[in-house]
C-alpha cells in the first residue's frame, strides 16, 4: 500500500520541477525577444534616412587625410558614425549581442579605414580610448568577411 503522504510529495516534488523548468523555458523566450529588440532597434538607426545619410557621406568620401575628411563630411556625421560604430563593437565586445549578426548588418571595416584618422585625433584630443571597440568590431568584420568569401568561394 503506498502512504498518501509520500505520493503527495512526489507530487510536489514534480509539481516544482516543471515549474521550475517552465520559469527557464519563459526567461529564455524574454532573452531572446530583448536580443531580437536590440538588432531591430540598431537595424532601425543603421536605415534612418539621417544616419544613411552620413554614413555614405563617409562611406563614399576621397579623402586622403583628416584635413580633407573633416573638408568633406560634417562633425556630426562623423560623431554620429564613429560612435554608432563604437558602441556596436562595445554591445560585441561585451558578448551583449551575437558578432556574426552585427558583422552580416554592417561595413564595419570600411568605415574604420575611412574614419581612422579622425577617431585617432578624438582619441588624441579627448584622451580617452576613442575608437578601441570600433577597432575591434572593424578586425572582426575583416576576419568574417575572408572567411565567408572563402566559404562562398567553396575554398
Amino acid at each position: 500500500m503506498v502512504d498518501a503522504s509520500l505520493l503527495l510529495d512526489v507530487v510536489v516534488a514534480v509539481s516544482i520541477a516543471l515549474g521550475a523548468l517552465f520559469a527557464i523555458a519563459e526567461l529564455r523566450d524574454i532573452s531572446r525577444d530583448r536580443k531580437t529588440q536590440l538588432v531591430m532597434s540598431i537595424w532601425s538607426t543603421f536605415i534612418s534616412s539621417d544616419f544613411a545619410e552620413a554614413h555614405s557621406k563617409i562611406e563614399h568620401s576621397q579623402a586622403k587625410d583628416l584635413k580633407e575628411l573633416m573638408e568633406s563630411c560634417s562633425t556630426a556625421d562623423l560623431l554620429k558614425v564613429g560612435y554608432f560604430y563604437e558602441g556596436l563593437g562595445l554591445l560585441v565586445e561585451k558578448k551583449l549581442i551575437d558578432p556574426e549578426t552585427v558583422l552580416e548588418m554592417s561595413y564595419s571595416r570600411i568605415i574604420w579605414a575611412k574614419l581612422k584618422p579622425w577617431m585617432d585625433e578624438e582619441k588624441r584630443t579627448i584622451g580617452t580610448l576613442a575608437g578601441e571597440h570600433f577597432e575591434y568590431l572593424a578586425n572582426l568584420d575583416t576576419e568574417y568577411k575572408k572567411r565567408r568569401y572563402a566559404e562562398l568561394k567553396g575554398v
